[in-house]
């Protein structure tokens, strides 16, 4: 997976800017080093990534149904006031409640497939088992993100921005006419992995987790670039302090919910010793997985192994 991108051009005025805000930002944080962990030690994960904003509606913009599925194409708006694009999949038939999964996709620059298309065939599968799926975009979205044009100094908010997005697309699924609250699930792959394991340690509605190839700690890959180069000498330990509390590795044992973990032996993005740490971190019921694979988790066994935790974990029929 490509990570490292140009870094933009900029004009003497802009370059300014950006540079005072550096020193700002390193000003804040070497004067009072613990300055994150404060408003965390004040502030639970559940303050700082809880929607401030009233559930919105799925907007719709076309649907389509075929062999037995319905999809819709559409979006909702966030609490920032951005769109978040989305699909919502489900059996063309239903009747009572339908257990529900939230998916978020990967960042891969190469793939066609990262964006809110990653998992359309899976939920379509999941829907011909009377599944209900929304699929979302993110700021990694290609096209619509603006994952290469973000800036360091930025990400410790973006992340946070990102993570009520994400519990704002699970109220959202809970809103659609026919969703059973008591049966949801989220999968998420790359950084959609590494935000799961995130908003597992809030209260979430998501009963289970499945996190395909998550990073251990989000500078991890964050490190790889920006449209402003990454930190460096002294900005580097006080970029990195801002995330202690929400890295993956470190939330992933504060949830409740059942987590199951996947890897690649091949991954060149996620170590078997980084791997090592996530699986070590997990909460009681978890379980982990390594498929003979890359970071892309193309793999048959590992789809047919997450759909079965699927199945078991929402308490599905076969599929139709």
């Amino acid at each position: 997976m490509t990570r490292i991108f140009l870094q933009h051009f900029f004009s003497n005025d802009k370059q300014a800017m950006r540079t005072m805000k550096r020193y700002i930002f390193i000003a804040a944080l070497l004067l009072n080093p613990l300055l994150q962990r404060e408003v965390h030690a004040d502030a639970t994960l559940d303050a700082l990534l809880q929607p401030q904003c009233q559930t919105p509606k799925f907007e719709l913009k076309s649907e389509e149904t075929s062999d037995g599925v319905r999809v819709r194409d559409g979006s909702f708006i966030n609490c920032r006031g951005g769109i978040v694009q989305a699909y919502w999949l489900e059996p063309a038939q239903t009747s009572g409640k339908l257990p529900a999964i939230l998916y978020v996709h990967w960042f891969e620059p190469r793939s066609t497939l990262s964006n809110r298309n990653e998992f359309l065939q899976e939920a379509r599968t999941m829907a011909k088992m009377g599944v209900r799926s929304l699929l979302i975009s993110t700021f990694w979205s290609i096209p619509g993100g603006h994952y290469n044009e973000r800036h360091w100094e930025d990400d410790y908010n973006t992340t946070l921005h990102q993570g009520e997005d994400i519990l704002l697309a699970a109220r959202v699924l809970q809103s659609l006419p026919g969703t059973d609250s008591s049966r949801m699930a989220y999968v998420g792959h790359d950084y959609g992995a590494a935000f799961g394991a995130m908003v597992a340690a809030t209260g979430t509605p998501f009963k289970t987790f499945v996190l395909m190839a998550s990073c251990a700690k989000f500078p991890d890959w964050y490190l790889y670039g920006s449209a402003d180069g990454v930190p460096e000498g002294a900005q580097l330990k006080p970029y990195k302090q801002q995330f202690d509390s929400i890295n993956p590795q470190v939330t992933l044992g504060k949830s409740r919910a059942a987590i199951f973990l996947q890897f690649g032996e091949d991954d060149e993005f996620v170590s078997i010793a980084k791997a090592d740490s996530l699986a070590a971190a997990l909460p009681e019921g978890g379980r982990h997985a390594m498929y003979s694979s890359d970071h892309s988790l193309d793999d048959e066994q590992a789809r047919a192994e997450r759909i079965d935790w699927l199945r078991n974990q929402l308490r599905l029929g076969a599929a139709k």
